[in-house]
């Protein structure tokens, strides 16, 4: 849990100041976006059955992008995406509702809200308290060297010094690392220096810090490779909620006619 917090902090500071000018915006249609940041929704608002609603509340962290975010007074990401699909299969509406990062998941357990989708690693220690889903999202690290070095493969690198950060290395498999000398960062920005300096030949990143350093460095930066890794994101349900099956049959669809890679490509493309 703690490494999405970490994450959050690399992306521009414009996406947190836009999640906080839309906070009074109510959009309409399939979806709508709640203006409650934090807080119970009315007793009317909330869900007595579940299954039976046709109106679903989703808790959502909108500071997380491509998984979700605000952009012109939107919310948009693969999450958003992936909810949307799973409404339309569950013949449901959605309405999401913008939530503060709680690692015990306190609005859910009230009722306020019916389910979290909001790139949530799976965490063991919280079966006890909530459901989660199987899970939906694998996350990839990417393989990331200067343009303009000699550096063009992962086999260049045999032998070589790759930086990673402390809190992401855990997730890989000892095996990937083992043909690199592997240097540990504690900070997104001292592992960037350390590849631009070129005290490392590369660095591993994770998927959407990857994606937004590239997207925004296009010419300084290359991809060598990409690995899966251990971490996986969940949703996450009141305990015992009738949602979960309903949920991970609709994903299993999505995964089985092609909807899922359809989404996944238009928001991670740049990792096919």
């Amino acid at each position: 849990m703690k490494n999405k917090k970490s994450l959050k902090k690399l992306f521009l500071p414009g996406f947190a100041l836009a999640a906080l000018l839309v906070i009074l915006v109510s959009m309409s249609g399939c979806v709508s976006f709640s203006s409650m940041f934090h807080g119970t929704l009315p007793a009317e608002q909330t869900n007595t059955n579940e299954a039976d609603s046709k109106l679903l509340l989703i808790g959502v962290d909108s500071t997380y992008p491509p998984f979700e975010y605000i952009e012109q007074g939107e919310m948009i990401g693969f999450d958003v995406d992936l909810a949307n699909d799973i409404a339309k299969r569950l013949g449901k509406e959605i309405r999401l509702e913008s939530i503060k990062w709680d690692t015990d998941f306190k609005l859910l357990r009230e009722g306020s809200i019916d389910l979290i989708i909001s790139a949530v690693p799976y965490n063991p220690e919280k079966d006890a308290i909530v459901d989660f889903s199987k899970p939906y999202f694998s996350m990839k690290y990417m393989l990331v060297s200067l343009s303009g070095t000699e550096i063009n493969t992962k086999d260049d690198l045999a032998g070589k010094k790759v930086g990673i950060l402390e809190a992401g290395a855990e997730n890989l498999n000892p095996e990937y690392l083992a043909g690199f000398e592997v240097v540990k960062y504690k900070e997104i920005l001292e592992l960037l220096d350390g590849l631009k300096a070129q005290d490392v030949s590369a660095i591993l990143l994770s998927l959407p810090v990857a994606l937004n350093l590239i997207k925004e460095n296009t010419d300084s930066y290359k991809v060598l490779d990409e690995t899966i890794s251990s971490q996986e994101f969940v949703i996450v349900y009141r305990k015992g909620s009738q949602l979960k099956t309903m949920i991970d049959t609709a994903i299993a669809g999505s995964k089985t006619d092609g909807t899922y890679d359809t989404i996944y490509n238009k928001w991670f493309g740049l990792a096919q």
